[in-house]
């Protein structure tokens, strides 16, 4: 079987019965309207007579016509360069389309709409190289392999790869190429149920069987860097994935699973997707695919199941397959009376209908199902009849669960259904032995003894297994059960013989599985397990939650780094088509803390395994509310694009930051992973040489990827606030800004990153949420800002759900706080604008807390002489809420405006803020910068950190490690705030500019983004005239100022940040005007070391 996705017929009956008699008198006298058609689209293959075999007797057939020869090379000029040969004489850069105008079958055609375009014009194949965007990333590509337009308009950021071979056969190797100047991410099966990452910089570092691979072009500032994904697909019968060999060659192996199922043609192999964001290239890169296949849905196509909004329990860790129902209730009660009560359950293996084959001599028997029903530990000794809904009721009308789900495998049980087992008969079971790829036996030689190879498995017909499916989930519908986890699911590839092979087979039982899940499972109750193949993924329409990596395995020491880092990078992947489920814990454990902060950012279903009466609550307590909601983050957790291509576990000096979204905030996981990982060597997972001392990193605001979603405004700066969870700590960060991080192994750091809103002149607002949470940012459902600028008065009011300890930054002290209708007190730390009070209950009426906070706005007013003043006054109300603001806020500008001889004012309040015309034109909003803080006095200097290393984490460096060996609290008491309207003395104050400059002939300063200038304007009254303009420059990072009197005032080469403090006057205040650049170096650690 030879596969042309590409080429398709060019006449169809529709056309044929357009065409007048007398031309088809011409060309059909001896063929038949069907036959002319296939010979129109095999006429497509005498192109490639040196790769694609054609009959001698077809080929003159169709050349002894005039008519079908003038198709078939019309043909080759319209479909096939979609097609690009690899060979000197057959490859084609531009497609080209000419009408001919004799009269002809063509004229009847329709013309394609592929005028003369470049295929790949960001991939392509071009001199033996696989070029993306003018770089080469493949050399050395074979010549029988191919290309194809990423889109059918050809307009796409990327291009198909496939390959054409001699022979047809069931497995095809073929090397795309080697691989250059590049760091991979790879996740790669190194289980058949399960995926794991591997990072590497040359072709005979990409493991056996992987499914994903996102590679970073080298060299270059931060702007050129170029990220390629490339993704394996299925194609017909056949899967693909990747592989390198040891001459640094990247292949491609194609494999159908079943001996009988061949082919030779293959265009559409691999999907090569290119960009400058990686976390967007490769979601465009799948959506492309999705639009190719039409196969399967992305995630958030699907319908998201309730389980995710609340907590959970499972019950194998606590009882494996010694289940029971007594065993359920108990947990269920040990929760609850705890504080923290489950609102699904997961009643996993141990409660179906098993036995072993009859006769059978083995000590371990492989167990097989013999009915749809409960076995006997579920079915009441009262009331048998009932059976497992006798534990659904018991779960939701007494200990108020909302879920309840059951397990079991794709094929029934881990043995498949037992052959011929009473009331089973009709779904037709025989016995088949699994066979395995040869990657996965290469990378889990335990295959080769395994139980199910041994004793082999009962599948059903798959022309059946709908049924089975639909009689199974009916039962449990009816017993109450909300959804199952599908477990067991990648066995399907190994059983595709005699069956049309491994694609065929699994996309007719999942075809089958989805179907009855829709019609049983109304909230769409699917998990996906032991599923980690590109079989299942590529065929995936209902089920929207999959287990992200290995199980957690409790007594193992070895596995926990190692879980953590696994579901992070293949989250990267799986989030593309499902949200990951980043599986159960112990929360009476020694890791149980590093385990459950991971859960919380993940953005998947949160659950433990805990044994009836074995739990830590005050953990529990940081994860789940008292009616058993949690928190969830809104996506996948992944790593931060500067961890995709280091390696945490096993490099030993990166640490692995997570991020994910809430809807007001970013979250941030830091972890140190090291010292464990799969050995190639040994094919499993082992501890590796270590250095013991911590480890440090660094992390910036904007490691949160998706932060900027998060500001209401769309002026915001790019400041943060930055709260630490186990130190409790606040630190405003601006953009550029770090914060070093320093762990020991299996420690971890959760950060809430919260935009700060400007809301007036000396003026920001940033909210937190439930800080004693670990994703606390996740509380916060609404935010709504409101500026009463006649009265100089400004609130933010804010819906919030759950109770505990309610945080926000606020540059100033609060006037008050509300709570719906009630004032509550607070605690604000003027050190670092931390503001916080108590929800003591959760809400009772409505489903948020109504809180409001009362802020005071300052006034400003800068006069320069010259007779030329700046005036901002407070105008009307101004309501701000989410993006919807932005004309009000312009409307709000233009209220500020310049003018010569204003009459008399009286004097100003302290100064706060600077804003320039040209500074409101550009970013419609007045961006207010915060004022330096002295360091705390317990806390050492921080040395920057040092300069990017080769291609290496920047943080990765032997020198960066020693410079910073613990957290330095000196970071969160150094932070830029604003100074409060108590302060008796105006402090310098810091001002982002890129450029400013004032309206007057004799005032200019201008400003680079690496350069600080502190510039302080003298304000005099209103009534000063025909003075000449004075500028104050602080030259000097001192508590003094100095003086000078000029027309015009221009930065210099050498940096300089004033910290002093102008003399207090009625009639004059200092202003600081500082760029980003400066005010990260308050912290003495700026990236690029200037």
């Amino acid at each position: 079987m030879t596969n042309y996705r590409s080429t398709r017929a060019i006449l169809n009956n529709s056309q044929l019965a357009r065409i007048p008699t007398q031309i088809l008198q011409d060309t059909e006298n001896k063929l038949q309207r069907q036959r002319l058609k296939k010979a129109s689209t095999m006429a497509t293959m005498i192109h490639t007579p040196n790769l694609i075999s054609i009959s001698p007797s077809l080929s003159s057939h169709i050349n002894s016509h005039p008519t079908l020869a003038s198709i078939s090379s019309t043909i080759v000029s319209h479909r096939f360069p979609l097609i690009t040969s690899n060979s000197y004489r057959n490859r084609r850069t531009f497609i080209s389309s000419r009408t001919q105008k004799s009269e002809s079958v063509l004229d009847y055609v329709e013309e394609e709409e592929e005028d003369t375009m470049t295929i790949g014009s960001v991939v392509q194949i071009s001199g033996r190289r696989l070029v993306a965007k003018d770089r080469t990333i493949l050399t050395d590509v074979a010549e029988n392999v191919i290309t194809s337009s990423g889109s059918d308009s050809g307009h796409a950021n990327g291009a198909f790869i496939g390959a054409v071979f001699d022979d047809e056969k069931s497995r095809h190797v073929v090397s795309l190429g080697k691989l250059h100047d590049v760091r991979f991410m790879a996740c790669f099966r190194f289980k058949l149920w399960w995926m794991a990452q591997k990072m590497g910089n040359k072709g005979s570092e990409i493991p056996l069987e992987t499914q994903f691979l996102l590679m970073e072009t080298v060299g270059g500032s931060e702007k050129e860097k170029l990220y390629v994904v490339f993704l394996p697909l299925i194609e017909e019968s056949f899967r693909a994935c990747l592989q390198g060999n040891p001459g640094d060659e990247l292949e491609v192996c194609l494999e159908s699973g079943d001996s009988e199922t061949k082919g030779s043609g293959f265009s559409h192999a691999v999907y090569v997707g290119v960009g400058t964001d990686p976390f967007v290239t490769i979601t465009d890169a799948i959506c492309t695919v999705r639009s190719h296949l039409e196969t399967f849905r992305q995630r958030q196509d699907k319908k998201s199941p309730g389980i995710l909004d609340c907590f959970g329990w499972c019950t194998w860790d606590a009882f494996y397959q010694d289940v029971t129902q007594e065993g359920v209730e108990s947990g269920l009660k040990s929760l609850a009376e705890g504080g923290t009560p489950a609102k699904f359950v997961i009643i996993d293996d141990g409660w179906q209908s098993v036995e072993g084959d009859l006769g059978s001599k083995s000590e371990k028997p492989l167990m097989r199902l013999t009915g749809i029903k409960e076995n006997q530990k579920f079915r009441s000794e009262n009331e048998p009849a009932i059976g497992i809904k006798n534990i659904v009721d018991i779960a939701k009308q007494k200990y108020g669960l909302k879920y309840v789900y059951v397990w079991h495998a794709i094929v029934g049980y881990w043995g498949g259904v037992r052959p011929g087992a009473e009331g089973m008969e009709g779904y037709e079971a025989v016995m088949k032995y699994p066979k395995v790829s040869k990657g996965v036996v290469e990378n889990e030689p335990g295959w080769k003894t395994d139980m199910l190879a041994v004793q082999g498995l009962g599948l059903m017909n798959p022309e059946k297994v709908f049924d089975f499916y639909d009689d199974m989930h009916r039962y449990l519908a009816s017993a109450g059960v909300d959804g199952v986890k599908v477990d067991v699911q990648s066995i399907l590839e190994t059983l595709g013989t005699g069956s049309g092979g491994r694609v065929s087979v699994t996309q007719q039982y999942h075809r089958a599985l989805d179907a009855s899940v829709a019609r049983n499972f109304p909230d769409n109750g699917c998990i996906a397990c032991m599923s980690h193949n590109t079989d299942s993924l590529y065929c995936s329409q209902q089920t929207a939650v999959i287990r992200a990596s290995d199980d957690f395995y409790p007594l193992d020491p070895v596995s926990h780094t190692i879980h953590i880092a696994s579901v992070a990078y293949n989250s990267v992947f799986l989030g593309e088509f499902m949200q990951p489920d980043w599986d159960m814990f112990h929360s009476l454990h020694p890791a149980a803390e590093y385990h459950a902060s991971a859960r919380a950012i993940s953005g998947g279903p949160i659950y433990v395994s805990d044994a009836p009466g074995k739990h830590n609550f005050d953990l529990l307590k940081k994860l789940v509310l008292p009616d058993g909601s949690v928190l969830r983050a809104r996506l996948p957790g992944r790593p931060t694009k500067d961890c995709l291509f280091t390696d945490p576990a096993r490099d030993g000096v990166s640490l692995l930051k997570i991020w994910n979204m809430n809807k007001y905030t970013g979250v941030l996981g830091v972890y140190n992973c090291q010292g464990a990982a799969w050995n190639a060597i040994d094919r499993q997972n082992t501890f590796h040489h270590t250095q013991p001392d911590a480890i440090t990193g660094f992390i910036r605001a904007h490691d949160v990827h998706l932060i900027a979603d998060a500001a209401v405004g769309p002026g915001w700066s790019g400041n943060c606030a930055v709260y630490r969870h186990h130190a409790g700590d606040l630190a405003t960060v601006p953009q550029n800004a770090v914060i070093p991080v320093s762990l020991n192994i299996l420690e971890h750091e959760i950060f809430t990153v919260t935009p700060i809103e400007v809301l007036g002149s000396g003026l920001g607002f940033g909210p937190l949420g439930l800080i004693e949470m670990f994703n606390g940012g996740g509380a916060i459902e609404e935010v709504m800002y409101l500026v009463e600028r006649e009265g100089g008065l400004a609130s933010v009011s804010m819906k919030v759900k759950g109770c505990g300890r309610f945080g926000s930054y606020s540059m100033t002290k609060p006037r008050r706080c509300m709570v719906g209708a009630s004032e509550v007190e607070f605690l604000y730390d003027s050190q670092s604008g931390l503001l916080s009070f108590s929800l003591n209950h959760m809400p009772q009426v409505k489903k948020y807390h109504d809180v409001t906070i009362h802020l005071k706005l300052l006034f400003i007013v800068f006069q320069f002489s010259f007779s030329f003043s700046i005036s901002i006054f407070n105008c009307r109300p101004l309501l701000v809420s989410g993006h919807r603001h932005r004309h009000r806020h312009r409307r709000r500008h233009r209220r500020a405006y310049c003018r010569r001889r204003p009459p008399p004012l009286p004097p100003p309040p302290p100064a706060t803020a600077i804003a320039t015309r040209r500074h409101r034109r550009r970013h419609a909003t007045v961006v207010p910068f915060l004022s330096p803080r002295p360091p705390s006095p317990l806390s050492p200097p921080q040395p920057p950190p040092p300069p990017p290393h080769r291609r290496d984490h920047p943080l990765t460096t032997p020198t960066a490690a020693a410079a910073t060996t613990t957290i330095a609290p000196a970071v969160f008491a150094a932070e830029a705030t604003a100074t409060t309207p108590e302060a008796p003395e105006a402090t310098a104050i810091a001002v982002e500019a890129t450029a400013i400059a004032v309206e007057a002939t004799a005032i200019a300063v201008e400003a680079t983004a690496t350069i600080a200038i502190a510039a302080e304007a003298t304000v005099t009254t209103v009534e000063a005239t025909e003075a000449t303009a004075t500028t104050v420059v602080a030259a000097e990072a001192t508590a003094t100022t100095t003086t000078a009197s000029a027309t015009t005032t221009e930065a210099t080469a050498t940096p300089a940040l004033a910290t002093a403090a102008a003399k207090p006057t009625a009639s004059a205040a200092a202003a600081a005007v500082t760029t980003d650049a400066a005010t990260v170096a308050i912290f003495g650690k700026m990236e690029n070391g200037k």
